[in-house]
């Protein structure tokens, strides 16, 4: 999300997509607002972490204020995640047998992957944990297929920049 951007207007926007792609074309919307290209903050949200999505969230929130008060033009997904949630119910609900519990991949490579492909992204930034996500981790690797930066937090910058309640 730019900073300018109508937070309630795109929450809004977000719920009332219904594939990915609809959801997927706001977010290079927004990113590309961001003149140069924009960063993104890569973790643990479904997977790793501390545990839980609401609690890798607030890891997220934190670090993307954090890193836009230095100031860095920083993409914050987070506004996409709910919508994404509600695909990822979806997606079991189809087959609940054999895909409770798993992984949808369609995440990444529906959403993230051309978010990335875009040119809206110039720069990443892995909090401290990523290796314990299966999302994080696949977001590297194609991070540095397409040679866009990566800079992996230190636990310390954490500690010292990065509010959690």
């Amino acid at each position: 999300m730019h900073p300018s951007t109508n937070h309630a207007q795109l929450l809004a926007e977000c719920a009332a997509a219904q594939t990915f792609e609809e959801l997927v074309t706001i977010a290079i919307r927004e990113a590309r607002r961001f003149e140069g290209g924009c960063h993104i903050v890569c973790g643990p949200i479904s997977t790793g972490g501390r545990g839980s999505a609401a609690e890798n969230l607030k890891v997220f929130a934190g670090t993307i204020a954090a890193l836009r008060s230095v100031p860095h033009p920083v993409f914050d997904q987070t506004p996409y995640e709910a919508q994404l949630a509600e695909f990822y119910r979806r997606w079991v609900a189809e087959d609940p047998t054999t895909r409770t519990g798993k992984y949808c991949t369609d995440i990444l490579t529906k959403f993230y992957l051309p978010l990335f492909e875009s040119g809206a992204i110039v720069q990443s930034w892995f909090i401290p944990g990523w290796e314990s996500s299966y999302g994080a981790t696949w977001e590297r690797e194609t991070l540095q297929q397409r040679s866009i930066a990566i800079t992996d937090l230190s636990s310390m910058w954490m500690d010292d920049f990065v509010v959690v309640c």
